[in-house]
């Protein structure tokens, strides 16, 4: 299925083939959802399975496949991603290494075996004007963009990426490596993926990500935030925009301490904050 740019990303907002040949070519993990079937690969331990449930589609009664027939597996979504992750029952699978994080600049190539190669070409943080909860990576492809939830590796054979969606005939968009990490993490530790509050607004019009509000005895309020900061950091990734605040609070995650920086005046200052579970 392709779509337009503004209609794949507005369906983010609103919650917002390696033909599986990735260590496991001869098992055929795939995963199938009402209104369409996305590509699966193995991680971690082996017995979690990383795919895509595009918009529209019910994560909660997909089903994992090996070579067709399903297996038994207890399907998890990321309702802001659509990252799905599967926890198998069932025997492991040789897994697939992953980065520790996307590789920085344009112009990284990624491949998918048995299908097209690219690179990277910036990000999507917004469309239409209205920003996306998650920013996504634009991949140029040297053939047809692969299926939804084919992993995107790099020469030694590392996750990058998980392809989402085609945008045109040479071009898609995918999920950051991170995103895998994050819900992988999410699930591991509490069941299921869980959003971060910190409990400050930012103003959506300013040229800075300047906060507008900060809620009494919210994580960000017991951290020391005030009103008119600039936030400058966010857990270890920089802002420059209310785009990139909203894409950084994405990866923080509920009761693991974040380092935020934050310019007050002429003054920058480091402040520690726990988020607190949505």
């Amino acid at each position: 299925m392709r779509c337009s740019p503004r209609r794949c990303l507005a369906a983010l907002m609103m919650l917002v083939c390696l033909p599986i040949a990735v260590n496991q070519a001869a098992a055929g993990w795939s995963a199938r959802f009402p209104g369409g079937e996305s590509a699966a690969f193995p991680v971690d331990d082996g017995r979690y399975f990383v795919t895509v449930a595009l918009p529209g589609q019910d994560a909660g009664v997909g089903r994992l496949l090996t070579d067709g027939r399903p297996a038994e597996a207890v399907p998890h979504l990321d309702p802001v991603s659509r990252l799905v992750i599967f926890r198998s029952a069932g025997p492991a699978a040789p897994p697939l290494a992953m980065r520790a994080a996307t590789p920085p600049g344009d112009g990284f190539p990624v491949e998918v075996r048995g299908g097209p190669r690219g690179a990277t070409a910036g990000w999507i943080k917004q469309v239409g004007g209205k920003v996306l909860p998650l920013a996504l990576l634009k991949i140029d492809y040297q053939g047809e963009p692969p299926l939804p939830g084919q992993p995107l590796l790099d020469a030694s054979g590392r996750l990058v990426a998980v392809a989402y969606e085609p945008s045109g005939e040479r071009s898609g968009y995918a999920l950051p490596v991170e995103v895998v990490h994050r819900a992988l993490d999410g699930i591991k530790r509490d069941g299921r993926v869980l959003r971060a509050r910190l409990g400050l607004s930012l103003k959506p019009g300013a040229p800075a990500p300047q906060v507008l509000r900060v809620l009494e005895g919210s994580p960000a309020g017991r951290a020391g935030v005030k009103v008119s900061d600039v936030l400058l950091e966010i857990g270890g990734r920089k802002v420059g925009d209310y785009a990139d605040a909203v894409n950084a609070f994405y990866f923080l995650r509920p009761a693991v301490t974040a380092r935020i920086k934050v310019r007050r005046g002429g003054e920058e200052i480091a402040l520690m904050v726990t988020p607190e579970a949505e």
